[in-house]
C-alpha cells in the first residue's frame, strides 16, 4: 500500500478510525493468481525483462477468437502456452514489433519452458558461463515453431490465416530453392521479423507524414498485417540477405558456410571478426556412448589403454615386433595343382581364376612368375 494512504490509528479513540475513501481495496486474489516470468525464457533471449501473467480465462477467449476464424481448435502442436501468448501480447502493447525468438518459442511450450528452465550451466569463477540456445536447424524444425507462432497471431487478432500461408510459403520457395544455405533463410527471417518490420513502419508512417498515399490494408491500430504482407513482396531485402549471398557462395563451389551480409562485414572490417557479433551457443550434438561406438574404434581404445598400461618400453618392442605383419605383407600360397598340371585348376591360362576349394595364387613354385607353372619353368632343370 502507498505509504500516504496509511492512517496511524489512534490507541485511546473509542472506535477504530476508519479506512480513507481514497484507499483502494487490496485484492488478495489477484495478487496471488499473478505471476511472472523474463521475456528470455519463452518470446526474446536478448530481453531479460519481465512480463506479467494473467489467468487461463483470458486465453480460453483468445481461443475461442481462433475457432471463429478458423473453425476449429489448433492442433495440440500448434498450440502456444499461456505464458507465450501473453509475451507476445506484452510485446505488441509496449509498442515493439511482433517479434518471437523460435529458439525459445517452439511446440509444446510448457514442456519445453521446462526443459529450458532446468538446463545445466558450467560454473566459472565469478558466475556461469551464459550461451544462447541455437535456433531452428532445418525448415521443418522452423515450421513447428512457426505454426505455433502463427495460432497465437491468430488468436490475438494481429495476423489473418493468409498472411501467415504467404510468409510460411515463401520461407519454404527459399529453402528449395537453396537447399543448402539454411543459414541464410533463418537469419533473414529472425532479422526480418524482429528489426525491418519496425524500419518497414518507420518508412511507411513518413510517406504518410510527407503527403504519401498509405499503403493497401493499412491500419494504425494494427499496422502489422500490412507490414507483413510488405516484408513478403521485399525483394530488396530477401535479395540483400539470402539471393546474393546464397548465389555467390554457389559460385565459389558451395565451400564452407555461407556468410549472411552481417557475417561479411563482421569478418572484413570489425576486430575478432564473426565472433564478435556472433554469442556463444549451446553445442547440439551430444557426446557419443560407448553403445553407439563402432566396434574398430572401441578396438583402437582397447589397444591405446593396453599400451599406456605396459609402459612406454614395452609398447615400443611390441610395436617393432610387429612391423611387417600387417594384412597383405604375407606371401600368398602358391597353387600347386596349377603347377604340376593336374586336379582342378589343369590346364588353365596364366592369369586365370583358381578353382580349388581354398583360392590360391598361380604363380610358379621355382622363379615366381605368373606367366607360367612350375611345370614349364625354363629353370627346372637347373
Amino acid at each position: 500500500m502507498d505509504l500516504r494512504l496509511w492512517v496511524d490509528p489512534d490507541p485511546w479513540a473509542d472506535a477504530p478510525t476508519a479506512t480513507p475513501p481514497t484507499m483502494e481495496p487490496t485484492d488478495t486474489s489477484k495478487a496471488t493468481v499473478e505471476r511472472k516470468m523474463k521475456f528470455s525464457a519463452v518470446l526474446d533471449q536478448g530481453d531479460e525483462s519481465e512480463f506479467v501473467i494473467s489467468s487461463e480465462e483470458q486465453k480460453q477467449r483468445w481461443l475461442e477468437n481462433f475457432v471463429r476464424q478458423t473453425g476449429v481448435l489448433p492442433l495440440e502442436q500448434e498450440e502456444p502456452s499461456t505464458e507465450q501468448i501473453f509475451a507476445l501480447l506484452r510485446r505488441v502493447n509496449s509498442g515493439g514489433a511482433p517479434y518471437a525468438d523460435f529458439s525459445v518459442w517452439l511446440p509444446y511450450g510448457k514442456k519445453a519452458h521446462r526443459t529450458q528452465k532446468y538446463r545445466s550451466y558450467i560454473p566459472v569463477m565469478g558466475g556461469y558461463i551464459t550461451k544462447e540456445i541455437p535456433g531452428p536447424g532445418s525448415f521443418d524444425q522452423w515450421r513447428a515453431s512457426f505454426r505455433a507462432y502463427r495460432t497465437a497471431m491468430l488468436m490475438l487478432d494481429i495476423l489473418t490465416m493468409a498472411t501467415c500461408v504467404a510468409y510460411e510459403a515463401h520461407v519454404e520457395k527459399l529453402d528449395r530453392l537453396y537447399p543448402g544455405a539454411w543459414h541464410l533463410i533463418v537469419a533473414a527471417d529472425d532479422l526480418g521479423r524482429s528489426e525491418h518490420l519496425v524500419r518497414l513502419r518507420v518508412s511507411v508512417n513518413l510517406d504518410i507524414a510527407n503527403g504519401t498515399k498509405e499503403p493497401m490494408g493499412w491500419a494504425v491500430e494494427n499496422p502489422w498485417e500490412c507490414l507483413f504482407r510488405m516484408l513478403v513482396k521485399d525483394s530488396s531485402f530477401w535479395a540483400e540477405q539470402v539471393h546474393v549471398p546464397a548465389n555467390a557462395w554457389l559460385a565459389h563451389g558451395s565451400k564452407g558456410k555461407p556468410l549472411t551480409p552481417a557475417e561479411a562485414v563482421a569478418a572484413a572490417s570489425i576486430q575478432g571478426g564473426i565472433n564478435a557479433i556472433k554469442p556463444d551457443t549451446e553445442s547440439t550434438a551430444g557426446t557419443p556412448s560407448s553403445a553407439r561406438r563402432t566396434r574398430n574404434v572401441r578396438r583402437r581404445e582397447a589397444k591405446r589403454k593396453q599400451a599406456e598400461a605396459e609402459g612406454p618400453t614395452e609398447a615400443k618392442k611390441n610395436k617393432g615386433d610387429s612391423k611387417g605383419k600387417g594384412k597383405g605383407k604375407e606371401k600368398p600360397q602358391a597353387c600347386y595343382a596349377w603347377n604340376n598340371n593336374n586336379g582342378a585348376c589343369a590346364g588353365l591360362p596364366p592369369g586365370a581364376a583358381c578353382q580349388g576349394r581354398v583360392s590360391r595364387a598361380h604363380v610358379c613354385t621355382k622363379c615366381g612368375s605368373v606367366g607360367h607353372p612350375s611345370c614349364q619353368c625354363p629353370q627346372k632343370d637347373g
